[in-house]
């Protein structure tokens, strides 16, 4: 029997309402949720075997680490937030937030052929950022981030900027730097979601967008795994740790901690 490395989406769906059915099964009515879900969706991705359906496994290149296979699911989210930021060569793109998901965010938009500047407090993750592509790097600890996105553009803002951390106080931020025509993406989920102030003018002005991204779809994760089996996505700087299975408290205990991006926990 032969064997090969593959990659697994988690993330299923209905397939039968509305959206699923239109070609938007990320925004299925019925997975992610609980309480409507009526299967599990295995034992968990902590347990040695799994039982999947074979369309949700893609077959990775023979040569690479699982441990960079493993992050196939967080690149399909970030493949997907890209797509919905419709970044075109030469664009000027702002990633807020440097996280693994910003920090796949910046080596996206580099494959896009945009200039990319990313915006981060902590001084550590901006050196990963520029290990990622960033081609300039902003502190908005010690400068007026807004400011400082005009200034590079020559006033007119960013094309695209994507907000990945859950701060409401920094997608008001994103929503000010960006310029005409300009895309605005509320990539994470806000806690606390608090309200924030837009002007309603200068949307209709300048015809910005502003959106969110949620779940990737299939064929975003077919694009992950292809990213990742080519080498054009390096995730090598984003993985601190692995850990075996029995040490599976301490990986845990670590992953939370602010300076790790992802802690691979193997069987």
């Amino acid at each position: 029997m032969s064997t090969y490395k593959v990659a697994v989406r988690l993330l299923n769906s209905c397939g039968e309402c509305y959206y699923c059915r239109n070609g938007h099964e990320n925004q299925c009515v019925k997975s992610f949720i609980a309480k409507t879900q009526e299967c599990a969706v295995g034992p968990g991705g902590f347990s040695e075997y799994m039982m999947m359906d074979a369309a949700d496994v893609y077959k990775m290149a023979e040569d690479i680490e699982l441990s960079h296979a493993a992050l196939s699911e967080p690149l399909a989210c970030c493949v997907h937030s890209i797509e919905n930021g419709k970044i075109q060569l030469g664009d000027d793109v702002v990633v807020i937030g440097v996280g693994i998901m910003g920090a796949l965010h910046i080596q996206l938009a580099k494959l896009k052929g945009a200039r990319v500047i990313a915006c981060e407090l902590d001084e550590k993750r901006l050196e990963i950022a520029k290990a990622m592509g960033a081609d300039i790097l902003i502190n908005s600890g010690k400068c007026d981030a807004v400011e400082e996105i005009k200034k590079l553009t020559d006033g007119r803002g960013a094309d695209a900027v994507f907000c990945t951390v859950p701060a409401a106080a920094l997608a008001g931020q994103a929503v000010e730097m960006t310029g005409k025509l300009g895309r605005t993406v509320f990539y994470t989920s806000f806690h606390p979601d608090k309200p924030i102030e837009i002007s309603p003018n200068k949307v209709h002005s300048s015809e910005q967008i502003i959106t969110g991204t949620v779940n990737p779809q299939k064929k975003d994760f077919l694009i992950a795994t292809r990213l990742l089996s080519l080498k054009l996505v390096d995730v090598s700087e984003l993985i601190s740790d692995r850990i075996p299975l029995a040490d599976i408290d301490k990986a845990l205990e670590k992953a939370i901690l602010p300076d790790t991006y992802r802690i691979i926990v193997q069987p």
